[in-house]
């Protein structure tokens, strides 16, 4: 005890921040060693990334030194100088991964979190140095006895001190070396496309068992600048050979690069991704801004030395750089293109091997999301690995369709992603929590409809319902609103998530002559007369069928679709349509009409229209519809002809006229279609 207390007698505050400092510097240095190969960003690996430790490491020493020798106080300026030079450096490389943070992209790859911790570190260590500076090490008493000491009992020369500085440089050096050794030390579980050798990680190892026999070897390709065998082939001959044959896919791929471009207006982000595959016979070809470029490549200089060089059919070169510990990609280059103004793109190049699979990045996401709460998809990553078992975050996310959870559902839900391109599907599960809110309806509005028939769809104009948390309120769509008919108890049920079940009081008219519909079927004339929620009675005059039917939508009157026959004439079953809506004409008649109706999110005037666009099947001809706003909003609706694959629709020519000069705008959209009812038109076009 007695040690101590005459180890710490005599020091002044400044002497206990030096020793913070100095442990932060160790704790620093080595988290650093540790984790920076795959932290920082793909362009650090060319720029000694590694001072950034040595300096860290290298004013830990300094600082030992002058808790040491007290009276050569300049030793701790040389440690601050050492620190500085460590942030300098961590400032230079981390703009790119600052730059993909704001853009919400990783294609610089790194890790920005500890980046920013490798920076506070380095503020904290030294700003405290700094103000070790001013503080000072030792009391006036501590001097005072320090300097009795050297008179009396001697010191260490300036000369030996300065050999001991040295020998602690050349002592951090060799620490450094030693963790650089022990983090490049790879197990038995390893990867590498012949560049370089990387741990397994747990990712890896989960994917190890779809490793597929792949009967090509990219590291046994090898083509000299001076030997090549297109180095003396014309433009033509190139773009002939790699463009034109026929069995282009059937060569391997040696490298595969992807690259993209960032264009910024007015606070709007758009990308151009561009694309080079390298193959086998020396050839490449890509895109860039969607134009084609070509060329050849070689991997070895004239003297053998290893290399990448991209020669297109101009002359120019992208000569690579080859990347030093990026655990996805081998080489970096700048393409620079003719196009958009003679933009460059930064090139990213793998050895390729195919992909086997693809996994969500969570990322810090809980998985567990408020009932009603934002799911924000751009917290995740979704990432490829290949048969190398390497694995990056997927260069083109639009390439990815994904199903996103309902946060309006409570429960376990699942995300899932597909990537049609590579045929590949995954998903991870999340938790939507419970509804902690509580409902009020209104239901005074003269607007609301509280007088129902069977062919009456559920219509929820004028009904407001709000709900109330601890620290706000909102009012609720009612499209988004849950409801049940309750013929019973003369009343619409509203069964909320929270457990609760609201009522509003209707009256039912259930009568069989409020709900017949006539019509023509098949050309004959049919009676639909709906006997309940859920059942029908059909006749032709001739014959009768009792069918179970589904009634579905919200506004106006119901569609109705046929489920199955309950008993009566297999013929006239066998006659009917699967579903029809229903008109109403002004005299109160109600008639069947055999139209579809369906919407689609994409826009057919991309510049002004308000609505989605609605879309009338009826007969062999297509009634598109929308409203658009030109000094007021305008209905617009034309008759056109149309094909249909699948659920997408492409309008063919325009049928008669077209009053608002719209056809211009629609005829160059396709259109990915869902269904809607009649009652969700924003209006209902005369074009009969």
């Amino acid at each position: 005890m007695e040690k101590v207390k005459s180890l710490f007698k005599g020091k002044a505050a400044g002497y206990y921040i030096v020793i913070c400092d100095i442990i932060l510097a160790i704790i620093l240095g080595i988290v650093f060693f540790a984790t920076y190969k795959g932290a920082m960003a793909n362009n650090a690996a060319s720029n000694l990334p590694e001072v950034i430790g040595v300096c860290i490491l290298l004013g830990a020493v300094l600082d030992i030194l002058t808790l040491v020798f007290p009276e050569y106080k300049f030793v701790h300026l040389f440690a601050i100088v050492a620190y500085c030079l460590s942030l300098m450096k961590e400032i230079y490389l981390i703009p790119n991964l600052i730059a993909d943070q704001i853009n919400g992209v990783a294609y610089q790859g790194g890790n920005f979190p500890l980046n920013l911790f490798y920076i506070i570190m380095q503020f904290v260590i030294i700003i405290s140095a700094i103000v070790a500076t001013f503080v000072g090490l030792l009391t006036k008493d501590g001097e005072k006895e320090l300097n009795e000491k050297i008179q009396s009992e001697g010191r260490f020369s300036k000369k030996g001190v300065t050999k001991m500085v040295s020998g602690g440089v050349v002592g951090v050096l060799a620490i450094v070396a030693a963790v650089s050794t022990l983090a490049g030390i790879s197990s038995n579980n390893t990867i590498g496309g012949g560049q370089q050798t990387v741990v397994l990680d747990d990712i890896q190892k989960s994917f190890e068992d779809q490793v597929i026999d792949y009967d090509f070897d990219p590291t046994t390709v090898i083509y000299k600048e001076d030997t090549h065998p297109y180095r003396e082939a014309t433009a033509e001959q190139i773009i002939n050979n790699v463009s034109s044959s026929p069995d282009r896919f059937l060569h391997h791929k040696v490298y595969e690069f992807e690259g993209k471009y960032t264009e910024a207006y007015q606070g709007n982000f758009t990308f151009t991704y561009s694309y080079i595959y390298l193959w086998e016979d020396g050839l490449y070809n890509g895109t860039a801004s969607g134009t084609n470029i070509y060329g050849y490549w070689y991997n070895r200089t004239a003297e053998g030395d290893t290399c990448l060089v991209l020669k297109d059919t101009a002359g120019n070169d992208m000569v690579c750089e080859a990347s030093r510990g990026d655990p996805y990609y081998d080489w970096f280059g700048d393409l620079k293109s003719n196009v958009n103004g003679g933009r460059t793109f930064k090139m990213n190049g793998y050895m390729y091997y195919p992909v086997i699979g693809m996994f969500i990045d969570t990322g810090s996401d809980s998985l567990t999301y408020d009932f009603r709460g934002n799911f924000d998809k751009a917290k995740w990553t979704v990432k490829q690995i290949r048969n190398d078992l390497r694995y990056s975050a997927i260069l083109n996310p639009d390439e990815l369709e994904w199903t996103l959870p309902d946060t309006k559902v409570v429960g376990e839900q699942e995300v899932t992603v597909t990537w049609p391109k590579e045929e590949l599907e995954t998903s991870v599960k999340v938790t939507v929590g419970p509804d902690l809110g509580t409902y009020e309806f209104d239901f005074s509005s003269a607007s609301v409809k509280k007088n129902y028939r069977y062919v009456d769809a559920f219509d929820p104009t004028g009904i407001i319902c709000t709900r109330t948390l601890e620290d706000k309120e909102e009012i609720i769509p009612m499209d988004e609103v849950p409801y049940e008919f309750d013929y019973a108890n003369n009343c619409i049920k509203f069964p909320m998530q929270n457990g609760e079940t609201y009522t509003m009081p209707v009256t039912y008219d259930l009568s069989a002559a409020s709900n017949t519909i006539t019509g023509t079927i098949n050309e004959k004339e049919v009676t639909v007369v709906l006997t309940s929620a859920t059942t029908a009675t059909i006749s032709d005059g001739t014959d009768e069928v009792t069918v179970e039917v589904s009634l579905s939508g919200t506004g106006g009157l119901a569609k109705v679709t046929i489920v199955g026959k309950t008993e009566g004439s297999d013929t006239l079953f066998e006659a009917l349509p699967g579903e029809f809506s229903i008109n109403e004409s002004a005299e109160g008649d109600l008639e069947i009409s055999l139209e579809k109706f369906m919407r689609s999110s994409s826009k057919a005037n991309s510049y002004n229209q308000r609505t989605d666009t609605f879309f009338i099947f009826a007969e062999d001809y297509v009634i598109v519809l929308w409203q658009f706003d030109y000094n007021g909003l305008l209905d617009q609706w034309m008759k056109c002809s149309y094909t249909l694959n699948g659920n997408n629709i492409t309008l063919n020519e325009l049928i008669g006229t077209d009053s608002n000069n719209q056809w211009t705008w629609s005829s160059k959209t396709l259109y990915g279609l869902t269904d809607c009812d009649k009652g969700d038109l924003p209006f209902y076009p005369d074009y009969k």
